[in-house]
């Protein structure tokens, strides 16, 4: 049995579906959502998982899912070992601050306010990743939004685009890494004018225990820079992704 995880805020159900009948197996698409019940413990069905496990991927992202796994011991579960190390986008991109690899992420920035003359404009981030993210092209914005929220619940990272830059999104499956369909010729000249990049976004996953993750990527001749990390993506900008994915659920489910 294979089982996709959706969330009820973002409707991935129809590529979940499409996903899992390319497996030619038995499957489920369930909600994230209706697996705890108020109390959080779990509902019937994680009850009956933990005795008849399951291949599970979770097609959302929800801190819910660290504590599900408490549940599920014996399923197997896509990126568990990433799940089971409790980390945010914030601490992702504050590790990856500090490598010392060539492909780089942006100026990892806590307190926006000592930035503000540097690196204005800013990206304002959620530390997760259904949070929300927007451009802020003042302190005034960021202010305001704080008022809101907890501040503290954010991270800021400065626009690092530029007129010759291109953005480009790259899946990684199992090891092996594939663009998006459009990106395809940028994701050549990318490893031309970064021979290293592969090597980088794979050391990049395996630092965080993922088997499977896209990267979001800017990059021109002389920089490169990472400034997104999803544990959790559809596939939907590429046919050869999803074929990958499935054969990987297949792979999973069959224990090898």
């Amino acid at each position: 049995m294979i089982e996709i995880f959706t969330s009820i805020n973002k409707n991935y159900d129809k590529q979940a579906r499409k996903i899992l009948r390319k497996t030619n197996r038995e499957f489920n698409v369930l909600k994230l959502e209706k697996t705890l019940s108020k109390n959080n413990t779990p509902t019937d069905y994680w009850v009956w998982k933990n005795l008849y496990p399951a291949t599970i991927y979770f097609l959302c992202n929800n801190p819910v899912i660290t504590d599900l796994l408490l549940f599920i011991k014996k399923s197997k579960i896509i990126n568990r070992g990433y799940y089971e190390l409790g980390i945010n986008k914030k601490d992702i991109f504050k590790t990856l601050s500090e490598s010392k690899l060539k492909t780089k992420t942006p100026a990892f920035v806590t307190d926006y306010k000592n930035w503000l003359a540097e690196f204005l404009p800013m990206y304002v981030k959620a530390n997760n990743h259904e949070g929300i993210t927007f451009k802020a092209t003042s302190s005034a914005m960021i202010d305001g939004f704080a008022m809101g929220v907890d501040i503290n619940n954010y991270y800021f990272e400065p626009d690092i685009s530029t007129i010759s830059s291109s953005e480009i999104k790259i899946f990684y499956i199992d090891g092996q890494l594939v663009p998006a369909d459009k990106d395809i010729e940028k994701f050549k000249k990318a490893k031309e004018f970064n021979p290293d990049l592969v090597e980088d976004l794979t050391k990049f996953a395996n630092k965080f225990k993922l088997e499977v993750c896209s990267f979001d990527l800017i990059f021109d001749k002389d920089l490169q820079f990472v400034i997104d990390i999803n544990p959790s993506p559809a596939f939907y900008s590429s046919k050869q992704a999803t074929n990958l994915f499935a054969k990987y659920l297949i792979k999973r489910d069959k224990n090898e």
